[in-house]
């Protein structure tokens, strides 16, 4: 009897020592990067097993807003923890920052994979639009990745060249060893069956971006499935800016089955991706890996098909393209939450470096919205927050578009713009017990304001800039002047 009391002891002391050492040492972490992946449009409707996996196993941020919805300033605030008005990516272009020599060598040199020195870091997937370029610096690999392998240029899923840790090899279109989904999906367990914690992974599909191409065996998938008919689908914003004012109405055929045909092909894409994440999840369990990693899952930005009439893209201030999915699992995390607390793209750095028990750096924006100091919960958060975006256009007409001017870019179908250089805004979002709106302000000559209350509006139908008080309309104004110039802990 007491034998067998003594070994009871002694397995709970083991038990105890395990669980101990797995909170209080260093966890794995893994970042699955959706591109483009909205959450107003139910965008994560096909994801049954990332949903099972990661949000059921463990927290739903039902408030995760992009900073910038547009590819690589997002990207770039991702991988810094930085404002885009404070790493200077401001577009997809290298002009516009994307793998500038500014970028190559200052802030990439401070991003995640350099303030962990004692994890294997792992890279795979989709980088920044002109990475890999003879202008954004060539096939290199960015300081700190020991496992490196990047497509060159943005998102593709045949037909690419992917650097592999220096090298560039060109992939043609054979599924079984080209569907870059699934090579990323291949690279990233191999890596998990060799590498010894602690790690850290981003791993970073092209689903559901463009161009949309789905695995063959999804392609008669969603076939009755179309967009999303919300409240401002097809709706005309005669009291927006001047892009979104001057959309014609309604949308032409060609437009409306230009939506529904998308929405369509973006979900078989994101068939891929939820199989990526089945592999990933199981291939951590397989190697005792699970219970001491966190699993980030999340997008670049959100999506728009149809609303406003705007056919197919982001780049907008509305919550269709600001507002994106995150799904966390990992130590301590309870399985089945729900936490509203607003969370940033420029959050995601600084909590990844809290938890690897890192130093964080004075020059991030953002700030752990996880921390081992108070036991993996959540902390607090701010209730308000910078959105910005600087347009882009062309300097030329667009062919066949009368309507269009020489500021325009992205016109398909039916010459509708999607961005132009007047498309240029600073937001402030507020999100509190009292409070749930977002004011905007344009860089165009009119000095533009849009004021939504999305307690009351939350399609945002109506802009109330123009009806609302001078007292408010200064308290937002202020509010984000002291955000658009803020940098480090003044951002918090």
């Amino acid at each position: 009897m007491n034998s067998t009391k003594h070994l009871l002891s002694v397995i709970i002391f083991i038990i105890a020592l395990l669980i101990c050492q797995c909170v209080s040492g260093q966890s794995n972490v893994v970042v699955i990067l959706a591109d483009d992946l909205d959450l107003e449009l139910d965008g994560t409707s096909p994801l049954s097993k990332t949903r099972q996996l990661i949000a059921k196993e463990g927290a739903v941020f039902k408030n995760m807003y992009v900073t910038d919805a547009h590819n690589c300033p997002s990207r770039a605030s991702l991988l810094s923890g930085m404002y885009a008005h404070n790493h200077g990516v401001i577009n997809n272009s290298v002009s516009g920052g994307c793998s500038s020599q500014q970028w190559r060598e200052k802030w990439e040199r401070l991003t995640i994979a350099n303030l962990l020195p004692e994890y294997k870091t792992f890279f795979s997937g989709v980088y920044l639009d002109e990475y890999g370029k003879n202008e954004g610096g060539g096939t290199y690999i960015p300081e700190g990745w020991k496992h490196w392998k990047a497509l060159v240029g943005g998102s593709a899923y045949y037909n690419y060249t992917l650097v592999d840790n220096g090298t560039p090899v060109f992939h043609y279109d054979e599924y079984s060893v080209d569907y870059f989904t699934d090579v990323v999906k291949n690279e990233s367990v191999e890596f998990i069956k060799e590498v010894s914690a602690p790690f850290f992974m981003l791993i970073a599909p092209p689903a559901c971006g463009a161009p949309f191409v789905s695995a063959p065996q999804y392609q008669s998938h969603f076939e009755k499935a179309k967009a999303p008919r919300t409240k401002s689908y097809n709706v005309p914003g005669k009291d927006k800016h001047w892009l979104v004012a001057n959309v014609v109405h309604p949308m032409s055929n060609e437009s409306v089955y230009l939506t529904d045909s998308i929405l369509r092909k973006r979900w078989r894409t994101l068939l891929s991706l939820d199989d990526l994440v089945e592999a990933v999840v199981h291939e951590l369990s397989a190697q005792s890996l699970l219970d001491n990693t966190y699993i980030f899952f999340t997008s670049d930005s959100g999506y728009h098909l149809g609303q406003f009439g705007l056919p197919n893209g982001n780049r907008q201030l509305y919550e269709f393209d600001t507002h994106v999915p995150l799904f966390v699992r990992g130590p301590t995390i309870t399985a089945g939450t729900t936490i509203a607390k607003p969370v940033l793209t420029i959050d995601l750095a600084p909590t990844i470096v809290a938890l690897a028990n890192g130093i964080l750096p004075s020059n991030m924006d953002g700030k752990p919205f996880l921390s081992k100091s108070s036991d993996h919960k959540v902390v607090k958060t701010r209730e308000k927050f910078l959105i910005l975006h600087h347009g882009e256009g062309h300097r030329y007409r667009i062919n066949n578009c009368k309507q269009s001017t020489m500021n325009q870019t992205c016109c398909l179908p039916s010459c509708v713009c999607e961005d132009s250089f007047n498309n240029s805004y600073s937001c402030v979002r507020s999100i509190s017990s009292s409070l749930n709106t977002v004011y905007c302000e344009f860089s165009d000559n009119v000095a533009f304001v849009e004021l939504y209350d999305l307690s009351k509006d939350p399609f945002q139908l109506k802009n109330i800039a123009s009806s609302a008080n001078s007292t408010e309309l200064l308290k937002y104004h202020n509010w984000l002047i002291e955000l658009a110039m803020c940098k480090g802990t003044t951002c918090l």
